[in-house]
């Protein structure tokens, strides 16, 4: 085989642990990408405030439906004030 048949074997094997690094960048990137449009569909629409944002909101703006999704003997035992069951 000679010289020459080692070193295009060495190249060969080069490039199945070239192609193997390639093909886990391409998985990891797919699942990056996968997993970013997964984080934006599940936050579409949906806005977070703090307690204090909320009653503040709940205090000065008009039109706010605060809706409390208790059982109807947990709400008459204890509710937020303006909230609706």
């Amino acid at each position: 085989m000679g010289y020459i048949g080692i070193v295009f074997i060495f190249i060969l094997e080069g490039d199945k642990v070239m192609n193997q690094n390639i093909m886990i960048a391409i998985l990891l990137l797919v699942v990056l990408v996968l997993w970013t449009f997964m984080q934006y569909l599940s936050n579409r629409g949906i806005v977070s405030i703090s307690p204090s944002d909320a009653k503040k909101r709940l205090d000065t703006e008009k039109g706010i439906i605060l809706l409390d999704v208790r059982t109807k003997e947990e709400y008459i035992e204890k509710h937020l004030p303006k909230s609706i069951l």
